[in-house]
Order: structure tokens, then C-alpha cells, then sequence
């Protein structure tokens, strides 16, 4: 840098423009007309300069080359898939409790979510958050006559919940009676119309939710004969595509024909219809007409009013020979199997699925109609509480608990 300023004051003095003690500016004025030393003087100048940012570099022989943007690498792609048909997305909620075989697990809502019941967007909060595909509330549609929402208390009870780490529980409130007509409100999985959701719903299916059915103050809950709880369909609402259809009531139908009152005071039995259009059931210990109607084959366990009780249904139409368990447990108690209904096995009893009609179901709704549908008919409102509802493939894909 130094030899080649040294070389610029050198050609400059020969050309008689500066002298060793002349200042650059007072050059400049003496020898404005010179343009063109004044340009060269510049260029000089612009190449100290940079000459002067670069000190203690070594200078390049050759040009750097031009900085490149970074890469940003893509992450790599999937393996192609053989074409299928998607099913509903896996839900984001886990169970706290321990489950034997997580990948049987196929559905899971232990509704620690906020809806209000006054919430009008309650249809898609409960699709956001617990991952159903549809809903139906007294805010949605008309006729509805049924709030849904989640709670973090009930009215006279003081325990806690029986859910894995539960501070929410789903209200289903029914209020045929208020409303002067039946409920036609509901949570829904898959959807009846659409065949992507072909076998959602398995053909070898287990459900299991605790249940709190409230009688005091101003939750007086009452139920009468039949009111769908879980039902089922291939097709669209209403259907007759269903090869089951589960029901709470206050009698217990075949075999036992138990009543718990008419109305009972929040207890129930565990119903369960037959669709007769889409299967033969033959059950000889049964009166004509009646083979459909599968009750509680031990009704000395039922859901009772004011305490929590686990249940846990087995459904199997996943081959020719129909299948239909349950167990219920109170919450500290023991488990008590109270229905069994399995084709050939169960005396006097064949449930023989269509061969066409093998398989499962797209979709469910839950609980769908409660009270009768007939104008002027005593009708009578209800409070349902759940808890950790699951739905799975197989026993070993539901969540167990220890109290």
C-alpha cells in the first residue's frame, strides 16, 4: 500500500502538478482545468481507500467468487404408499391410564377441553379439540332439544373424577321434557354418506367410558323405556344400515324383563338392538317377536343414578357369527360381566350377519334421541355425565384404571 501511494506522488510531481510540500486540495484549485488528473487523482484516491479497509489481508490474486445463498435442505420424502382409502385422522389426545396395546387404540376423548353451554360454536370446538367429526347441540340445529359441553363439576357430587388426571367431564343434557319433544342431539365419529370411512367404526369394536347419571336439585334425571345412547350406521340418518344399536332404559328387556319404574329415578339398563334387515337372529328361550331385543343378561349390576361406573362393550360383527359382551364396575368396586349374547355359544341363541352386511360401521352418534316423538308424550329430561371415552380394536387397546 505504502510503495504504491509513494508511485502516485512520484507521477504526479513529474507532471509538475504537486510539489512534495503542496496539499492535494490546493492542487485541485490550481488545476481545475486538468479534468483528467483530477480523475486519475480520484481513482488513486478510491483505491487507498480500499487499499486502507483491507489492511492486514493478503489480497487475492484472482476475484472471490460470488457469495451463494444458503441451501436449505428439504426433508426427505416419504416412500410411495399403495393407494387407499384415508381414514378419519388419529386423534391428539392420550390416555393418562395405562393402555396394554396403544396401536388398537382407535378413539379417545377424556374432554379436558373448555365448551361452554352457552358456546354457539360448540359443534366446532368439539370437533377441534376432541376430534369428532360432527356434533349436534340445542345451538347448531333446530329440534336439537339437548345441550352438549364439558363441565368441571356436578351438582351434589364432591369426588373427584374417575378419568386419568380428569378436571372435565362431557354433559349430554337432555331436555325432551322442556322442550316438549324428543332430543335429536349428538357427538359424531366418521360419517354415514361418505364410504372413506368405510370400517371406522370396526366390525370387532370395544367401547368403555365411566358415566354419571345425576338425580338431585335441579337435575332431577329420569328415564323411560328406550333412549339411544350409541348408535351406529352404514348410510345416512336414519338409518337402517345398523346391525346394533345401543339404548339405556329403565326395563332391562330379554331375558330378564326387569322395570326399574316407570319413570326410573336416573338408573338404567344396558340395552342392545338387533337390525333384523341386515342379520337372522334366532333365540328360542325368547317369546316371537322378541329375539331382537338383547338385554342385560345380569341385571345385578346397572348404571346408577349419582355414582360413576365404568362400562366396557364388546360388539362383533366382523365375521358371520354376531357378538354382544358387557361389564360394568363402580368406581372403587369390581368388574361384573352383565350381558353375553355370543352367536352359538349363548343357549338357544344364532346371530348370523348377512354375508354382504360383514364388517363394521362408518360412523356413530351418541346419544342421538332421548324421549318420544310423539306431540304431547310425557317425556323426561336427563343429565348425563362422561368421562375418558375410548373406542378401540381390542380389549388390550383400552385404558385401564386401578380405582
Amino acid at each position: 500500500m505504502a510503495q504504491l501511494h509513494a508511485r502516485l506522488l512520484h507521477l504526479l510531481r513529474k507532471l509538475g502538478t504537486v510539489t512534495p510540500k503542496t496539499p492535494v486540495r490546493a492542487a485541485r484549485k490550481m488545476h481545475r482545468s486538468n479534468h483528467y488528473l483530477f480523475g486519475a487523482l480520484a481513482v488513486a484516491n478510491l483505491i487507498f481507500l480500499a487499499a486502507c479497509s483491507g489492511i492486514g489481508t493478503t489480497v487475492p490474486s484472482s476475484p472471490e467468487p460470488q457469495a451463494t445463498p444458503p441451501v436449505i435442505e428439504k426433508p426427505p420424502k416419504e416412500p410411495a404408499r399403495a393407494p387407499q382409502a384415508p381414514l378419519p385422522a388419529p386423534t391428539e389426545i392420550t390416555p393418562a391410564e395405562k393402555v396394554t396395546k396403544p396401536a388398537d387404540l382407535v378413539f379417545f376423548d377424556n374432554f379436558e377441553y373448555i365448551v361452554g353451554r352457552s358456546d354457539a360454536n360448540a359443534t366446532s370446538l368439539f370437533q377441534q379439540h376432541g376430534k369428532w367429526h360432527g356434533a349436534k347441540t340445542i345451538h347448531s340445529r333446530e329440534r336439537a332439544n339437548g345441550y352438549l359441553y364439558t363441565s368441571t363439576s356436578i351438582p351434589g357430587y364432591n369426588g373427584v373424577f374417575p378419568g386419568g388426571n380428569s378436571r372435565h367431564v362431557l354433559v349430554m343434557e337432555a331436555l325432551p321434557n322442556s322442550r316438549g319433544f324428543q332430543t335429536d342431539f349428538y357427538l359424531e365419529y366418521g360419517d354415514g354418506e361418505n364410504p372413506v370411512f368405510n370400517n371406522a367404526v370396526p366390525g370387532n369394536v370395544w367401547f368403555q367410558f365411566w358415566i354419571y347419571v345425576n338425580h338431585y336439585s335441579n337435575q332431577r334425571s329420569k328415564f323411560d323405556a328406550r333412549n339411544k345412547f350409541i348408535y351406529a350406521c352404514n348410510t345416512a340418518y336414519p338409518c337402517h344400515s345398523h346391525k346394533w344399536m345401543l339404548s339405556l332404559g329403565t326395563y332391562s328387556t330379554q331375558p330378564r324383563q326387569q322395570s326399574l319404574g316407570m319413570p326410573s329415578n336416573g338408573d338404567a339398563f344396558l340395552n342392545n338392538g338387533i337390525n333384523t334387515e341386515v342379520a337372522t337372529v334366532v333365540n328360542t328361550t325368547l317369546p316371537a317377536g322378541e329375539e331382537w331385543k338383547l338385554g342385560q343378561t345380569n341385571t345385578s349390576e346397572r348404571i346408577t343414578a349419582n355414582r360413576w361406573t365404568l362400562v366396557k362393550i364388546h360388539l362383533d360383527t366382523s365375521t358371520q357369527s354376531g357378538r354382544y359382551e358387557a361389564w360394568m364396575r363402580p368406581l372403587g368396586g369390581s368388574w361384573t360381566k352383565v350381558v353375553e349374547w355370543i352367536d352359538g355359544v349363548t343357549p338357544g341363541f344364532s346371530w348370523k350377519i348377512n354375508a354382504d352386511q360383514i364388517g363394521g360401521h362408518r360412523t356413530f352418534r351418541m346419544p342421538t334421541t332421548i324421549g318420544r316423538a310423539r306431540q304431547l308424550a310425557q317425556n323426561y329430561d336427563a343429565w348425563i355425565y362422561l368421562d375418558d371415552f375410548a373406542m378401540a380394536r381390542s380389549e388390550a387397546g383400552l385404558p385401564q384404571y386401578g380405582r
